[in-house]
């Protein structure tokens, strides 16, 4: 059955306003709340990083795929019906909604439980064990909230008659994830890399403030060897993963159900960007990456190719980190 949403039931926009007050509250305090001060910064003056042949090498590889994703962009522009006559998702919004306020939910619960679990060990916060733990704690917390959250979207489904792989639970060919994922990160470069580098000289030389903060997980890598096998099978594995299948899969899909394709990959980028611990500074870069993603999800009609370009981007942020350290 070629289901579309009925209009006349207005109950997403009720589910729409709770999850706008659980994003309004997760950015107040994040931007309110002061990070404990690290040890490793990237704030340091830049004369005093490790510029080596590599991090040439790759900053530069970096900025060529930039060149080249700037053509990509222009050449998927170009075709203007591209989706016009886009399908909707074939699922509700306020099932999607709800799953997706769940999972969030549960996050935050999950993560804080952790958190003050580690804090009752006593261990040295600053060691490498110490941030290997906390770094777990995030993954095993982001598990925990996506087994919630895909079993209430599995409830519900149920009870409507619905498909939950329609938020893009499909499968793709290895060479088209890749090809997808990989464009669209190159495509994403400009936007994400460039406003990042814009906002950190607009911090540093004209508001004479340090530089725009990185995400907490950064530092947190950098500590040990241990810590930084965990952070990255966070970063690059478990992140994109389950991310990528609420927002994209949920939030996006329940967005596209009930305005178009440019509106839902908007503003779901925005919730996903104001969610992540580094705004408001931060919210831009973030934000460019979540449009990406959403186009991704809506050309292949899967979540493969977003997962592949989220987990390039994470793991090129890691990567770099290392260089420079």
């Amino acid at each position: 059955m070629d289901y579309r949403p009925d209009y006349c039931d207005r109950a997403w926009r009720w589910y729409l306003a709770a999850l706008g007050i659980v994003i309004g509250a997760m950015a107040a305090l994040n931007t309110s709340i002061v990070p404990r001060q690290s040890s490793i910064s990237l704030h340091t003056d830049p004369s005093v990083h490790n510029i080596s042949p590599a991090l040439t090498a790759f900053v530069a590889a970096i900025t060529l795929a930039g060149v080249v994703g700037v053509g990509l962009v222009i050449t998927f522009l170009s075709d203007r019906s591209r989706f016009r006559l886009a399908p909707r998702p074939q699922i509700q919004p306020q099932v999607l909604l709800i799953a997706f306020l769940v999972f969030l939910m549960a996050n935050i619960i999950l993560a804080g439980c952790f958190a003050v679990a580690i804090v009752a060990i006593g261990l040295d916060l600053d060691s490498d064990l110490g941030a290997a733990l906390r770094l777990a704690g995030q993954a095993f917390a982001l598990l925990g909230a996506f087994t919630m959250g895909m079993s209430v979207l599995r409830r519900l489904t149920w009870y409507t008659r619905e498909d939950p792989r329609e938020i893009g639970l499909r499968a793709v060919s290895v060479g088209r994830a890749l090809g997808w994922g990989i464009g669209g990160y190159c495509a994403a470069i400009p936007f994400a890399y460039g406003s990042a580098v814009f906002l950190n000289w607009f911090f540093r030389i004209l508001l004479k403030r340090p530089p725009i903060p990185e995400h907490p997980i950064v530092p947190e890598v950098l500590r040990g060897d241990l810590a930084f096998a965990i952070g990255t099978i966070l970063a690059v594995v478990v992140a994109p993963i389950v991310e990528e299948t609420f927002f994209r899969g949920m939030l996006y899909n329940a967005l596209r159900g009930v305005m178009g394709v440019w509106g839902a990959s908007m503003l779901s980028g925005a919730i996903f960007a104001v969610v992540h611990p580094t705004v408001p500074a931060g919210f831009i870069p973030l934000f460019a990456l979540g449009v990406v993603f959403g186009i991704l999800r809506e050309s292949t009609g899967s979540l493969v190719p977003s997962m592949v370009c989220h987990s390039i981007n994470n793991a090129v942020v890691l990567t770099l980190a290392q260089l420079i350290y």
